[in-house]
């Protein structure tokens, strides 16, 4: 097995897969899905979920690469990796993009629909913008209006409701006198959003091509 990809939410199997399927024709995957994992950390805190997803970790301990595609659970995910057998790099799903988005320091926007990935998102912002010798914090944007949109099934419209919220907000640093360097949407189930905003002036980063293609350079690499 090549890569892996541990999910809280079915949909993003096929995202991937597609994702996948253009980037890297002949190369295996494997998906864990287990969106329960997500409503207990939400509810109980990451800890909460340690133990099995150690467990799911380790049931894919041969694969070159295993992303984590929750951002409330990658930094959890990324902790547990080798501990839990995994013979390749274990890394959560915004990573390569909060590492573009970092350079970005306070001229970034961070936009997300739940509060603990938020915080998650902010973060890992902060210790990418360290590495990279970058100061200064995002502007952040909570959209959390749009996530029941997301749990009910209705992806168009939740990615529609993401847009919205972020042409508002830009729109509104314009009339400040400002503008942001990037935009980072920082769940993964944003990703369909960015094709709204292809007009915005600034560029819209979003996580799950970015990681798939890290995943294929460390399983080439392996």
């Amino acid at each position: 097995m090549a890569v892996a990809f541990i999910h809280t939410d079915a949909s993003h199997a096929a995202r991937f897969d597609a994702i996948l399927a253009a980037l890297a024709p002949n190369m295996r995957a494997a998906h864990a899905v287990a969106p329960h994992l997500l409503a207990r950390a939400r509810r109980d805190g990451a800890d909460s979920v340690r133990d099995e997803l150690s467990r799911l970790l380790a049931e894919h301990a041969d694969a070159a690469a295993l992303v984590c595609t929750c951002s409330t659970l990658g930094a959890l995910a990324e902790s547990l990796g080798r501990s839990a057998g995994v013979r390749g790099a274990v890394f959560r799903v915004d990573r390569p993009m909060m590492e573009a988005a970092a350079r970005f320091g306070s001229g970034a926007l961070l936009v997300a629909s739940l509060d603990t990935a938020m915080a998650a998102a902010e973060a890992l912002f902060a210790e990418c913008a360290a590495a990279a010798g970058v100061e200064g914090a995002p502007e952040t944007l909570q959209c959390g209006a749009a996530w029941p949109l997301f749990e009910a099934g209705d992806a168009e419209a939740f990615a529609q409701a993401v847009a919205d919220a972020v042409r508002a907000r830009v729109q509104r640093a314009r009339a400040e006198g400002r503008a942001f360097g990037c935009v980072a949407l920082a769940q993964a189930s944003m990703a369909p959003a960015a094709a709204l905003l292809a007009d915005l002036g600034a560029p819209t980063l979003t996580s799950p091509e970015l990681a798939v293609e890290r995943a294929l350079a460390l399983s080439r690499a392996a």
